[in-house]
């Protein structure tokens, strides 16, 4: 059985009951406007529900039977990723969010009812890993570039919780690899195939594609957190100060 491109599993009687017993909450969430994550309604239905990707696997059956995306049924994933800087999230319910904290300020779970943004920052800075997230406010990145930036976890990123007219990619670059001399890991036989796929790709060109060879050539790839064994400072202090100054008055 098919709905579009989704598919719908063979059903056995226990997961039928327990699509029937989500199905009523969701109307229920829908009804009411409130909203839950995956794993709560994995908790509201723990008789039926045998594991956490049980319930998930019969969520998915579900939003295929509906045609529909689970955010559409008021249903979303537990994390939504962290947001710091100058920026003032408007809810539809009336409830403001002040993203300046010290540590960041996660993302309403519900998307969509952020009706408005008020923010003075000059760019948005989108980290891919947590950990580098939290370093960057521990070492004073707010302090650093004062109501310039707002930095973002690469999932709030995904989560399209704000507009961001243009994107730029600031590294590490293969080319910092080299320019930096920093002690990379050997690039796995995987790798190296994706990397002649991009290479392909018609909108690697240009600078990107320059780095892409470079990559492959070097056969080694680096983490941003190597800069640290440079200088426990030198994100902050040297490394995000030239990759910006294209678009900061620094």
């Amino acid at each position: 059985m098919s709905q579009g491109e989704r598919s719908i599993k063979p059903i056995d009687t226990r997961r039928l009951q327990l699509m029937v017993r989500m199905l009523a909450t969701i109307y229920q969430l829908l009804a009411t406007g409130t909203v839950c994550t995956k794993r709560e309604l994995y908790y509201l239905h723990l008789e039926l529900a045998q594991t956490p990707g049980y319930t998930y696997a019969a969520l998915d059956d579900i939003c295929a039977l509906l045609d529909a995306d689970t955010w559409e049924i008021n249903v979303f994933n537990t994390s939504k990723g962290l947001i710091a800087g100058p920026m003032v999230l408007m809810l539809s319910c009336g409830q403001t969010i002040d993203c300046n904290t010290r540590w960041g300020t996660s993302v309403p779970l519900d998307v969509a009812s952020v009706i408005d943004i008020r923010l003075t920052a000059k760019l948005v800075l989108v980290v891919e890993k947590d950990t580098v997230f939290k370093r960057l406010l521990e070492d004073g990145i707010q302090d650093k570039f004062p109501n310039t930036i707002v930095l973002v976890t690469a999932m709030a990123y995904q989560q399209r919780a704000m507009a961001v007219p243009t994107m730029r990619w600031i590294g590490l670059f293969p080319s910092d690899i080299e320019l930096l001399g920093l002690q990379g890991v050997p690039l796995c036989e995987n790798e190296l195939k994706r990397i002649e796929q991009m290479i392909k790709r018609p909108y690697t060109e240009g600078h990107i594609q320059r780095e892409l060879l470079l990559l492959r050539q070097l056969a080694t790839k680096a983490e941003i957190e190597s800069l640290y064994n440079i200088a426990s400072d030198f994100i902050i202090t040297v490394y995000l100060k030239s990759k910006l100054k294209e678009y900061l008055p620094i």
